[in-house]
């Protein structure tokens, strides 16, 4: 008979390994190499996957070609076939305006991507005939919905008010030295210098928190 086997202990658990997905330039990397001629092995070593995932990614060759022509993001982790064209057409409109609030600074939450979704959508759907019923799921963008389009789109949530969310490095490293002219010049003492942060005072109103591409 054989011998029971050992329950794992707390200590001597080993931590579960995280599954690593590729991104569209990582599988666009495979693709190119298998069609130069480089085998399917070789290319598994090198990126140190296992075959199956590199057949995987040259069964789905079409697909991931088609969507990084259409202008997907290379970062994008997930390509998938969505019926619904005008949903398509959304959500491409939906990440360009989540970069343009980026690059204005302006932090964008979960119930905010929601909203404007669905006032993007509107634009794109057509239009059905009168008395006739449409044949479409409707669009709500539910919360499923939300966390589908971060992992296309390779998005993640991060801090916009703190020390963490510091944008110009340069002008903080430059800070202390003028810090310490302006004290020198108007007969400042340290114990009257006081440390505030400036985006919670004046984005007081707005999320603390805003999604980016996780290359950012």
């Amino acid at each position: 008979m054989a011998p029971k086997r050992k329950p794992a202990t707390s200590s001597g658990a080993q931590p579960k390994k995280q599954r690593s997905v590729p991104t569209l330039e990582e599988k666009m990397d495979v693709l190119d190499l298998l069609k130069g001629g480089m085998s399917v092995a070789s290319v598994a070593c090198k990126y140190g996957r296992n075959e199956s995932s590199i057949r995987a990614i040259k069964i789905r060759e079409t697909e991931i070609r088609q969507a990084v022509a259409s202008s997907a993001p290379i970062t994008a982790k997930v390509t998938s076939q969505v019926r619904d064209k005008a949903l398509v057409k959304t959500e491409k409109a939906l990440n360009l305006w989540l970069e343009d609030m980026n690059r204005k600074r302006v932090p964008i939450n979960g119930t905010m991507l929601q909203e404007k979704a669905l006032s993007i959508y509107v634009m794109f759907k057509p239009p059905t005939e009168e008395g006739q019923p449409s044949d479409k799921k409707e669009f709500k963008a539910s919360q499923g919905w939300l966390n589908s389009f971060r992992n296309r789109f390779n998005l993640k949530y991060v801090q916009t008010t703190g020390e963490a969310a510091s944008a110009n490095e340069e002008a903080a490293k430059a800070y202390p030295e003028q810090l310490k002219e302006i004290r020198e010049e108007r007969g400042y003492l340290p114990e009257q210098v006081f440390n505030a942060d400036e985006t919670g005072l004046f984005w007081k109103k707005m999320p603390t928190r805003t999604y980016i591409s996780k290359s950012e």
